[in-house]
């Protein structure tokens, strides 16, 4: 079975992620990757920066040195 549409296959996703992990492990798995993103990225075709943070935005760096140390 093939989802619809991509609304539908988060949706599954987001279903399989909190019998797997539980509520807390899937938002926590779910911050975590919505972290690498930008928060105000509009979508593919609705904005004309990059969706994911590169390493020249200072909030990306910042968050990258504070999780893996310093280099």
């Amino acid at each position: 079975m093939t989802p619809p549409n991509v609304q539908d296959l988060a949706a599954l996703s987001l279903e399989l992620l909190v019998e797997e992990l539980g509520t807390e492990g899937a938002r926590l798995f779910l911050r975590e990757a919505f972290s690498k993103y930008r928060p105000d990225y509009k979508g593919l075709g609705r904005d004309s920066q990059p969706a994911k943070k590169n390493a020249f935005d200072p909030r990306g760096a910042q968050q990258n040195a504070h999780k893996h140390g310093p280099r």
